[in-house]
C-alpha cells in the first residue's frame, strides 16, 4: 500500500502532467467536473475506457474520491478523449464482475494497490466537440 503522503505528492505532480499529455496518449482521458464547494473546473486524468457512447471510470478511492463527491452533488461532467470533449450524464454504480470486466488490467489493479472501496462511474456521452 502507498502511504497517503506519498500518494498526495504523486497526485499533485503526476495528474497535471497526465492531463496535458492525455491529448496525445490514447490510454488516458480527462474527466471534468465542477467543484461542489468552489464551483471551479476540476480536471482529473482517468484511464480511457470508452465503450461506444458509454465511458467507464473506476474510482479506486470510492465515495471519498473528490470527483465522485462532485458527481453525487450534481456536477455536470465532460470527458476529453484525445482533443475532443464530450458532455455526459454520470451515475455511480457498484463495480460488479460484469462492470469490472470492462476495464483494462491497469485500472482494475487500483483497488488492490490503494485498498479502497472502489465504485464505478458510468458516463452516458453526448456528441463530440473540439477542444475547449
Amino acid at each position: 500500500m502507498i502511504p497517503a503522503a506519498v500518494a498526495h505528492i504523486i497526485w499533485r505532480v503526476f495528474n497535471p502532467l497526465v492531463v496535458w499529455v492525455s491529448q496525445w496518449v490514447p490510454v488516458w482521458a480527462v474527466l471534468e467536473t465542477t467543484g461542489r464547494r468552489t464551483g471551479r473546473r476540476i480536471l482529473t486524468p482517468v484511464a480511457n475506457t470508452l465503450d461506444g457512447d458509454v465511458f467507464w471510470i473506476l474510482a479506486v478511492h470510492g465515495r471519498r474520491s473528490g470527483y465522485v463527491l462532485n458527481i453525487e452533488a450534481g456536477s455536470p461532467v465532460r470527458i476529453r478523449i484525445g482533443r475532443h470533449w464530450r458532455s455526459g450524464a454520470a451515475t455511480i454504480v457498484e463495480p460488479t464482475g460484469d462492470v469490472l470486466a470492462k476495464f483494462p488490467v491497469y485500472p482494475r489493479s487500483g483497488p488492490r494497490v490503494f485498498r479502497g472501496d472502489a465504485v464505478a462511474v458510468r458516463v452516458e456521452l453526448g456528441a463530440s466537440t473540439p477542444q475547449g
